[in-house]
């Protein structure tokens, strides 16, 4: 960055509620541009949340726990099992051995980050047609 850029920065002058009000407006104008066909990236971005969200309510209808990764996961082979429970915890996947280890209890029953697609309408329905059946 030359002087001038420097000197213009919102960050140099102090203006870091200005630097901060322009990179919401930038983001938002971000999410709301097209990026695919007739879709903004907020779209895009709630479709993709819908379709995660419709996994996990499948997995834990069938009784299935879905391991994924996050910032909780400091080690390699360590993931987050979401259990059908609603709780979580942190296990190891040993790779050689085909095995799992809990190493933690994250959340109990009912407190883990999905817990709140147990009340999902979806997830009633779906349990509902598994115990029909359908």
């Amino acid at each position: 960055m030359n002087k001038e850029d420097e000197k213009n920065h919102p960050r140099s002058s102090g203006g870091d509620e200005e630097y901060e009000r322009k990179r919401k407006e930038i983001d938002q104008k971000v999410l709301d541009s097209e990026i695919y066909p007739g879709k903004t990236v907020r779209e895009l971005e709630e479709e993709s949340h819908s379709i995660v969200d419709l996994i996990y309510i499948e997995d834990f209808a069938r009784g299935i726990s879905t391991a994924y990764k996050d910032e909780r996961c400091q080690n390699p082979g360590e993931f987050i099992q979401a259990n059908p429970d609603g709780s979580e915890d942190l296990v190891f996947y040993d790779i050689d051995q085909g095995t799992t280890t809990v190493l933690k209890r994250l959340a109990a029953p009912g407190k883990g980050k999905r817990a709140y697609l147990l009340q999902d309408p979806r997830y009633l329905d779906y349990v509902k047609q598994l115990k029909d059946g359908k």
